[in-house]
């Protein structure tokens, strides 16, 4: 399950994240709904990675302050800060990889 976050509770939700990936997506984007499936097979196969979520448009200083200039957008969290960001659509595999270099 995917935790939206907002520009009041990012940097608190992020801090306090030993390890996971957010996405920075908007309501309408079709690649945005296709990560997000991405992103539930992924928690699948990494259950201890917490999931989070943030509307770049809802959110767009949070955003930015991720590093997240359009969506969608990936963010890998590891002991409470962004290590890597990527945009553009992946699959699972590549989220994997991704999240094991973070």
């Amino acid at each position: 399950m995917i935790k939206e976050i907002t520009n009041t509770d990012y940097k608190e939700t992020i801090a306090a994240t030993p390890a996971g990936v957010c996405i920075v997506f908007k309501e309408l984007c079709p690649h945005c709904k296709n990560m997000e499936k991405v992103l539930e097979k992924f928690g699948q196969l990494m259950p201890a990675a917490v999931l989070l979520g943030l509307d770049i448009q809802k959110n767009p200083d949070a955003a930015k302050a991720l590093g997240a200039e359009r969506a969608p957008t990936v963010c890998v969290i590891k002991d409470g800060a962004v290590r890597r960001t990527k945009t553009g659509l992946m699959n699972p595999k590549e989220l994997l990889a991704l999240y094991q270099m973070g």
